[in-house]
């Protein structure tokens, strides 16, 4: 009681002596606090209130998927990109050789959507693909199969080689038009960009249920 006057005395005082002997009193009270230490890397938005976008900063454990892979390895939706790398007290920037480490913040900018994905690529192996849920959303034609496969549990073809773009072209055969789409399992593939017969941009949709034993390519 008598400890909680006398705090009550020292913060009436201070309030009237614009707060300078707050702090000796505290600590001649010894009841001071140590402040946390700042984060090595901060990350300052001026205002994110009128785009549809996030910030998300990922500290990388090792056994994260994205673990040991260079930025451009990474099967991003197109709606998500690598805006900078902390590494202890170092900023690196995130070129497409950029290896990311156990250790490192990697900050991403992304749509609010395709966040479940990219929170899937930065969490632990230990979680696998069940953890995948039904989203749909854009991806680069040159995606391999197999960093679909390696991310998100997507298998679509037994070539892990082949890029998303080559699967489409041979299953949907000459003449296809944009919004063309193909079933691969419980994953449907579509055309959504098309400029001069090229693809530019893949959609994929995830259904909501995954079939154990699934076979990519069943209609």
């Amino acid at each position: 009681m008598v400890l909680f006057n006398v705090v009550f005395f020292v913060v009436l005082v201070s309030a009237l002596t614009q707060g300078w002997s707050l702090p000796v009193m505290a600590r001649w009270l010894d009841v001071q606090e140590v402040g946390r230490p700042a984060p090595p890397v901060t990350l300052e938005i001026s205002s994110l209130k009128h785009i549809d976008g996030d910030i998300v900063e990922y500290p990388v454990d090792e056994r994260a998927w994205v673990t040991g892979h260079m930025v451009r390895d990474l099967a991003l939706p197109e709606t998500a990109v690598v805006a900078m790398i902390a590494r202890g007290q170092v900023i690196v920037p995130p070129r497409g050789t950029t290896l990311i480490r156990p250790g490192d913040h990697v900050f991403v900018v992304l749509k609010p959507s395709v966040r479940p994905l990219v929170d899937r690529m930065f969490s632990r192996q230990k979680e696998g693909p069940e953890a995948v849920k039904a989203i749909v959303f854009a991806i680069a034609p040159g995606t391999s199969v197999g960093e679909l496969e390696g991310f998100y549990g997507i298998h679509l073809d037994p070539d892990p080689a082949r890029s998303v773009a080559e699967l489409l072209e041979e299953r949907l055969g000459e003449g296809f038009l944009e919004g063309a789409e193909i079933r691969a399992g419980d994953v449907m593939l579509s055309v959504r960009r098309l400029e001069d017969g090229e693809i530019r941009e893949v959609g994929i949709e995830i259904f909501a249920q995954r079939r154990s034993g699934t076979e990519a390519g069943s209609s």
